[in-house]
């Protein structure tokens, strides 16, 4: 966390809403809370290698939704996604028209990004039999439900 220009306080704990900032001292939400008691599988169970157990997950996807542009790029992602059936290949195209401006490594570099977050999240999978493609996840449905419900906003 830390202070901008204009002296607020700001972060990604902050966007999560994980944390909440009183009179200059920061305090857990009671989201922040529920994610920190929570289980974790990378930590807490023995061999594991799941970074978020099932409540992670469930706290993280419905705090993102409420991040100002957050909607509107992970709708026009899946849309994408949905678009070039799942090809890596076929999504950098349609990214590179949603975002004429980029260079052919940023827009790489941002899906690479949201492929590892969705995933995290088990929004998405990667099937990697004869080329990677992008494939809806256990959680995809849930997801989807959020996106639908929240405000598209910038």
């Amino acid at each position: 966390m830390f202070t901008s220009e204009r002296g607020e306080y700001a972060g990604p704990l902050l966007d999560l809403q994980l944390v909440a900032v009183v009179g200059g001292k920061v305090f857990l939400t009671e989201v922040g809370a529920e994610f920190a008691i929570a289980e974790s599988p990378a930590i807490d169970e023995s061999g594991g290698v799941d970074l978020f157990s099932d409540v992670h997950r469930s706290l993280l996807a419905a705090a993102i939704v409420h991040i100002p542009g957050e909607v509107v790029e992970l709708k026009q992602f899946l849309t994408a996604v949905d678009s070039a059936s799942g090809v890596q290949d076929g999504l950098d195209r349609k990214l590179a028209a949603l975002h004429q401006t980029w260079s052919e490594a940023q827009v790489v570099s941002h899906r690479a990004a949201i492929v590892g977050r969705l995933r995290d999240l088990a929004v998405i999978d990667l099937e990697t039999d004869q080329r990677s493609m992008i494939v809806p996840g256990v959680g995809y449905a849930a997801f989807i439900d959020l996106l639908s419900a929240a405000p598209n906003t910038l």
